[in-house]
């Protein structure tokens, strides 16, 4: 039962005791036989009511603080700000560490989680996002810094209603040092491809496990007349024995 439910029974119970000790009658079944008893009940229910409303309390408590460590600990940048106007209201140690700022610089009426983009394509890209579906995950985004570095992120936000004013939460993850490797494997590997097709030689590479060809460069048909496709067609046995 709802607090509520007792007070009302609560309520009922005292008019009819005051009613009885109007009357100068107080005798239990003037009162009402069952009203002490009732009363009894009524007020062990409303200590249970009290327990579990502490209970649920403490419990919040416990998932407030778990949510607390969660979001300070975490090693990805999280954010909350206002979607309306971009103001952040709440952030944790790895967004002022991504970021460059001080807390008091980016908790600020005068600071927007738009100063934060290095490319206004990639702000509008995630707030058409956000508008649409209200959630956009793992989008790829370039943030400046303060100091002006620009950093790539893995960009994943959803919005929420918090105080009945609609809020952003936000995580990003910094891929910056990631980035730069694949793009340096990009460029190595454009290299040795313009090697392998201009080399005279022929290049090639081979699964060890199927005994085909993987790769085999285009001097091939200056050698054997075939093209590199139809070479790797053949088994390594019909390219490695003599034509007769």
């Amino acid at each position: 039962e709802s607090g509520r439910d007792l007070q009302k029974k609560m309520q009922g119970l005292s008019r009819r005791a005051k009613w009885a000790i109007l009357q100068g009658d107080m005798r239990e079944k003037s009162v009402g036989i069952s009203f002490f008893k009732a009363f009894q009940c009524l007020e062990t229910q409303l200590l249970e009511l009290i327990a579990s409303a502490k209970q649920a309390e403490r419990l919040a408590q416990e998932t407030k603080n778990h949510f607390e460590l969660f979001f300070n600990m975490s090693p990805d940048a999280i954010m909350i700000s206002r979607f309306q106007d971009g103001a952040i209201v709440e952030c944790n140690e790895a967004f002022l560490a991504l970021s460059g700022y001080q807390l008091a610089e980016v908790v600020n009426p005068a600071f927007s989680t738009a100063n934060l983009y290095a490319h206004a394509y990639d702000k509008m890209k995630i707030l058409s996002l956000l508008q649409e579906k209200g959630v956009c995950s793992n989008v790829e985004a370039a943030f400046r810094k303060r100091n002006g570095e620009v950093r790539i992120g893995l960009f994943s936000a959803r919005v929420l209603a918090l105080g009945g004013i609609q809020h952003v939460i936000s995580i990003t993850r910094d891929i910056t040092e990631r980035k730069q490797v694949e793009e340096e494997l990009r460029k190595s590997e454009a290299r040795y491809r313009m090697l392998a097709e201009n080399i005279k030689d022929v290049i090639w590479t081979l699964n060890t496990e199927t005994l085909r060809f993987t790769y085999v460069s285009p001097s091939v048909f200056r050698l054997r007349g075939y093209t590199p496709e139809e070479v790797m067609l053949q088994s390594l046995e019909a390219v490695l024995t003599p034509e007769a």
